[in-house]
């Protein structure tokens, strides 16, 4: 045998190295494609931060997150197979297959309360639930904020069919609200401070669904009976990123609202 000089084995070295390199660029990751429910708001940081810090890509997952036009929308494209996964309410999923027959289930829960909310401008004189009946409310179409409104309704005591639902997109709510355009919106609490300072200084009356003791899951992660059949694998993975991603946003808040 022929011994190896140094600087064969030097040159050997570096070319298994970049050998190496080359095969973990190379590494093939799973698409996933998630929807949200309504475009992007801070509740949806930390999809943003499983992103930026790379817990994705840790979990070989290359996640691409597409704008949402309501809870019903989601869990329609997501039906579709036009998204792996989505974020979307519990009860209107419920309803959607239920009645639509879409073949969709959640695979994990993140808010184990209703948070859905309607908010009114206290110069409306609109001051107690029963107060909505006859009151207009802007929402948009496929929200989780109508579906689950008659629960809501029942549980506070008024009739749900005596309220008009004016449609109008996510982005709009604010501005119709602080421009006195409809006295009312439906918004989740978890935005509540971004609509009272865009209200301001008109001051808002809120309607919790859980002020009134409705009890419900809201959102959660979403996917198809086939996907959690046959990629269970990367739906586990996915739900384990965007964990941590949840952990980093809550521990850090300041620093997601200022990316």
């Amino acid at each position: 045998m022929h011994r190896l000089d140094k600087h064969t084995i030097v040159c050997r070295a570096v070319a298994l190295v970049a050998l190496l390199l080359i095969s973990e660029r190379a590494r093939a990751l799973d698409n996933v494609t998630l929807i949200t429910d309504f475009g992007y708001n801070g509740r949806h940081a930390y999809f943003f931060v499983a992103i930026e810090k790379g817990y994705y890509s840790d979990a070989d997952l290359d996640v691409k997150v597409v704008r949402g036009q309501g809870s019903v929308d989601a869990i329609r494209q997501v039906g579709a197979n036009n998204a792996i996964v989505g974020f979307a309410d519990a009860g209107s999923l419920v309803l959607a297959r239920g009645n639509d027959h879409i073949p969709v289930k959640l695979v994990s829960i993140v808010y184990a309360k209703p948070p859905q909310a309607v908010f009114c401008r206290e110069d409306s004189g609109i001051r107690q639930p029963k107060d909505l009946e006859g009151a207009s409310i802007a929402n948009p179409a496929g929200g989780a904020t109508v579906d689950m409104f008659p629960v809501y309704a029942k549980a506070a005591g008024f009739d749900a069919s005596k309220v008009k639902w004016i449609v109008a997109g996510s982005d709009s709510l604010p501005g119709l609200l602080a421009g006195n355009r409809v006295p009312c919106v439906g918004q989740f609490t978890v935005g509540e401070p971004l609509l009272r300072m865009q209200a301001a200084p008109a001051k808002l009356v809120r309607f919790a669904f859980a002020d009134a003791d409705v009890s419900f899951y809201g959102n959660g992660l979403i996917a198809t009976d086939s996907t959690i059949a046959t990629k269970a694998d990367i739906v586990r993975r996915f739900v384990a990123a965007t964990i941590r991603g949840m952990k980093d946003a809550f521990a850090r808040p300041d620093e997601r609202a200022g990316s």
